[in-house]
């Protein structure tokens, strides 16, 4: 499926429209995963990433047809979770944010769109006190519980320089800051 794109410069204002055919070719889906406490849990890229050494929640590109029925893209969170994280979060617990992401990428020199669907997933006591195993595998190096408030200074980059969000994961935070309400319980 091809579409036309329009982007938008950093101050948010439209740029000249791209004429450009791009390709709509991937969704992924990502987890604003809280637990009790009202902590958001963000994982760290390791090395062999293009986003290395950079924060973002957990999730992943959707595998299978696309477009993805907002079951299956529950049950990829589910399995992204359970894959990077070891958590195993319920359907129950999962919660769609209204707003879906889109992002550009170019690789081997095709440029291309996709979606990124967000959800958020509150865990239970259990959930919240389990202990968890990165994947290293899934090239993750480090996690964190961290505060709305820690998350808006990782955005706005006043956290340092080990703690940059991925650009995967820019559009969310900002929706997220301007939207505290979507992490109340």
């Amino acid at each position: 499926m091809e579409r036309r794109h329009r982007a938008q410069a950093q101050d948010g204002t439209p740029k000249t429209p791209d004429t450009s055919p791009k390709i709509y070719d991937r969704e992924m889906v990502r987890g604003i995963i809280i637990n009790t406490e009202g902590k958001i849990l963000v994982v760290q890229k390791g090395p062999k990433s293009k986003t290395a050494h950079m924060w973002e929640f957990v999730g992943g590109s959707v595998i299978g047809s696309i477009p993805a029925k907002p079951t299956k893209l529950v049950r990829e969170l589910i399995r992204e979770a359970k894959e990077e994280t070891t958590i195993v979060l319920k359907a129950e617990q999962i919660s769609p944010i209204e707003q879906t992401f889109d992002y550009d990428r170019v690789h081997n020199g095709i440029a291309s769109f996709g979606f990124v669907y967000v959800y958020i997933v509150r865990l239970d006591e259990t959930q919240s006190t389990q202990r968890i195993k990165l994947n290293k595998k899934e090239n993750l190096v480090d996690h964190r519980w961290i505060t709305i408030s820690e998350l808006g200074e990782m955005h706005q980059g006043r956290a340092g320089d080990m703690m940059r969000i991925s650009p995967n994961s820019e559009k969310i935070v900002a929706h997220l800051i301007t939207n505290p309400q979507l992490l109340a319980a």
